[in-house]
Protein backbone atom coordinates (compact mmCIF):
# COMPACT_ATOMS: atom_id res chain seq x y z
CA UNK A 1 0.00 0.00 0.00
CA UNK A 2 1.47 3.40 -0.92
CA UNK A 3 2.15 5.79 1.89
CA UNK A 4 0.76 9.31 1.80
CA UNK A 5 1.13 12.47 3.79
CA UNK A 6 -0.64 15.78 4.18
CA UNK A 7 1.10 19.13 3.90
CA UNK A 8 -0.67 22.47 3.92
CA UNK A 9 -0.41 24.16 0.52
CA UNK A 10 0.75 27.45 2.11
CA UNK A 11 3.98 25.67 3.00
CA UNK A 12 4.89 25.82 -0.68
CA UNK A 13 4.34 29.56 -1.00
CA UNK A 14 5.80 31.24 2.03
CA UNK A 15 8.60 32.09 2.42
CA UNK A 16 10.00 30.37 -0.66
CA UNK A 17 7.93 31.55 -3.62
CA UNK A 18 5.87 34.60 -2.76
CA UNK A 19 3.56 36.22 -0.28
CA UNK A 20 0.00 34.98 -0.52
CA UNK A 21 -3.11 37.13 -0.42
CA UNK A 22 -6.59 35.69 -0.28
CA UNK A 23 -9.89 37.11 -1.35
CA UNK A 24 -13.39 35.79 -1.69
CA UNK A 25 -16.29 36.56 -3.95
CA UNK A 26 -19.89 36.14 -2.88
CA UNK A 27 -22.21 34.64 -5.49
CA UNK A 28 -25.80 33.51 -5.42
CA UNK A 29 -25.44 29.79 -6.12
CA UNK A 30 -28.02 27.16 -5.28
CA UNK A 31 -26.26 23.86 -4.57
CA UNK A 32 -29.47 22.07 -3.60
CA UNK A 33 -29.70 20.13 -6.89
CA UNK A 34 -26.01 19.15 -7.02
CA UNK A 35 -25.67 15.41 -6.55
CA UNK A 36 -23.45 13.94 -3.83
CA UNK A 37 -21.05 11.03 -4.28
CA UNK A 38 -22.36 8.31 -1.97
CA UNK A 39 -18.88 6.84 -1.42
CA UNK A 40 -17.06 9.96 -0.21
CA UNK A 41 -19.77 12.54 0.49
CA UNK A 42 -18.30 15.10 -1.91
CA UNK A 43 -20.15 16.91 -4.67
CA UNK A 44 -20.10 15.06 -7.99
CA UNK A 45 -17.80 17.21 -10.17
CA UNK A 46 -19.97 17.09 -13.30
CA UNK A 47 -23.11 17.97 -11.38
CA UNK A 48 -21.32 20.79 -9.57
CA UNK A 49 -19.87 22.12 -12.83
CA UNK A 50 -23.36 22.52 -14.27
CA UNK A 51 -24.20 24.88 -11.41
CA UNK A 52 -20.98 26.87 -10.98
CA UNK A 53 -19.50 26.90 -14.49
CA UNK A 54 -21.95 29.39 -15.96
CA UNK A 55 -21.47 32.60 -17.90
CA UNK A 56 -22.72 34.73 -15.00
CA UNK A 57 -20.46 33.08 -12.39
CA UNK A 58 -17.44 33.13 -14.70
CA UNK A 59 -18.06 36.81 -15.45
CA UNK A 60 -18.30 37.55 -11.72
CA UNK A 61 -14.99 35.81 -11.02
CA UNK A 62 -13.16 37.55 -13.86
CA UNK A 63 -14.64 40.96 -13.03
CA UNK A 64 -13.67 40.53 -9.36
CA UNK A 65 -10.12 39.55 -10.28
CA UNK A 66 -9.79 42.54 -12.61
CA UNK A 67 -11.04 44.88 -9.85
CA UNK A 68 -8.75 43.48 -7.17
CA UNK A 69 -5.67 42.13 -8.93
CA UNK A 70 -5.85 43.05 -12.60
CA UNK A 71 -2.44 42.77 -14.21
CA UNK A 72 -1.04 40.42 -11.56
CA UNK A 73 -0.58 36.66 -11.96
CA UNK A 74 -3.16 34.54 -10.19
CA UNK A 75 -3.82 30.99 -9.05
CA UNK A 76 -7.30 29.79 -8.16
CA UNK A 77 -7.95 26.92 -5.77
Amino acid sequence: MPSCFLIHFLTYFHPRLCDVRFTSVKAQINLQDVTINSRNGDFNPTSLAHVVNTDSINELVVRSWMDRAGGHPISLF
